[in-house]
């Protein structure tokens, strides 16, 4: 009986069955080589391994894992972590009223005085 598929999923479309192993460790290789090829091309792809439905642990090309184990939804996440900041500014860059547009004339004023 074959108990571990290897799932295969783009950024975008549905996961597509890739392989299906007896052994855990085979499927671990299988995944290893083909991320290797996918490192080397370029391609932002995410592998997820399967033990009987239940995902074991998903392999990311850019370097991160996360592993989940079986019976679990606690998941460990390897790599940076990215976090998103916004912070407002209280000043407008230009001060001026809301309601006045921009000047599109050139002060006659300032080539008197030079």
């Amino acid at each position: 009986m074959l108990q571990y598929k290897v799932e295969i999923k783009y950024l975008k479309g549905a996961p597509i069955v890739l392989a299906q192993f007896k052994d855990e460790a085979d499927a671990r290789a299988f995944i290893n080589t083909k991320m290797e090829n996918d490192i080397a091309m370029r391609q932002s792809v995410t592998y997820t391994l399967l033990e009987l439905g239940e995902e074991l642990e998903t392999f990311d090309t850019s370097g991160k894992t996360t592993v989940t184990t079986t019976g679990d939804s606690s998941g460990v996440s390897g790599g940076k972590s990215s976090t998103q900041n916004f912070r407002p500014n209280p000043l407008q860059t230009n001060l001026r009223p809301s309601g006045m547009p921009p000047s599109s004339f050139k002060n006659e004023d300032d080539k008197d005085k030079k």
